[in-house]
């Protein structure tokens, strides 16, 4: 950027334009927005996002009039529905930036500050609640298993997201013909931790939310036993 700062981690650079950023999370490192020649003046927006994690300064800007709404950036920054709150992402040194809820439904110090309180005129989330900040909303689904109507042509056991996880995880697999299903989960030295699942089911994907606060953290093991198949997958709970 041509007499701007030269750190930051993002560098998003304008000519009179408009640039909008939205639904989008930033961590550990500042972001700058800038016009690349004072002879302009840009007119960028952020909603909807997180910027968390660095140094103390998270955002700034050079030659540009930048409007932030319901974002929730660390060191504050003024505009409608900003907030300045540790977004509680599940484990961001992994990489994983989902923003944590971990005694849902329960309205709790451990419901991320970012959820439910994005624009209230941006689309609703996938869950059909109000939109969160960050890029991955938190699923409030109330349902635990959910027929997704496909007809799978074999067995399968997805990988759980998300992965790893605070205390509440979904597994989802495929069966495809009618069959008794069990869905077990184990810890790490083979001893079976909790039964899910013990049922027949007809063909198609399913999907199960195992809720884990009465477990502590490590590697887990779900298996999925069908009356011709058993298949296992890795799964880590990080509280």
């Amino acid at each position: 950027m041509d007499g701007g700062p030269s750190t930051a981690y993002v560098n998003i650079t304008s000519l009179n334009s408009h640039v909008s950023v939205k639904n989008s999370t930033f961590y550990n490192g500042y972001v700058s927005f800038a016009v690349s020649s004072p002879t302009y003046c840009g007119y960028d927006t952020i909603i909807n996002s997180i910027i968390w994690g660095g140094d103390s300064l998270q955002l700034e800007t050079y030659n540009d009039t930048l409007t932030v709404l319901y974002s929730d950036i660390q060191g504050g920054w003024p505009g409608v529905g900003n907030i300045d709150v540790d977004p509680l992402f599940v484990y961001p040194d992994t990489g994983n930036f989902q923003i944590g809820w971990a005694n849902w439904p329960t309205i709790d110090s451990t419901k991320s500050p970012c959820i439910d309180t994005g624009d209230p005129n941006s689309p609703l989330d996938p869950d059909s609640t109000r939109a969160d900040m960050g890029a991955l909303f938190f699923n409030q689904r109330p349902v635990d298993i959910k027929d997704i109507q496909i007809n799978p042509v074999q067995y399968s056991l997805l990988e759980n997201y998300p992965n790893p996880f605070n205390s509440s995880t979904t597994i989802r697999y495929t069966i495809p013909t009618a069959s008794p299903v069990t869905l077990d989960i184990y810890d790490i030295l083979g001893r079976k931790v909790q039964t899910l699942l013990d049922i027949s089911q007809p063909a198609g994907e399913y999907r199960v939310i195992w809720n884990a606060n009465k477990v502590g953290s490590g590697v887990y093991f779900y298996r999925l036993t069908t009356d011709s198949n058993s298949i296992s997958r890795p799964m880590i709970l990080l509280k």
